[in-house]
């Protein structure tokens, strides 16, 4: 979902087509056997279920230097 948005995606069905896309490349580089990819209706859910103002401290924890 992360590189997807980055790359511009901005629908449920852009995320699962960027999947598509991007499967081999990406699953190759991260060491993942993945048999089945999220449809959108998967990232639909899983977006609707997220806290963002948990993530984006998250996020920012993580993600700043002086981590």
């Amino acid at each position: 979902m992360i590189m997807g948005t980055i790359s511009g995606c901005r629908s449920y069905y852009a995320l699962e087509d960027f999947g598509v896309r991007h499967y081999q490349a990406v699953s190759e580089k991260l060491g993942l056997t993945v048999t089945r990819l999220p449809s959108d209706t998967t990232f639909r859910r899983i977006l609707q279920k997220l806290d963002f103002e948990t993530l984006a401290q998250q996020f920012d924890q993580r993600c700043s230097p002086y981590y």
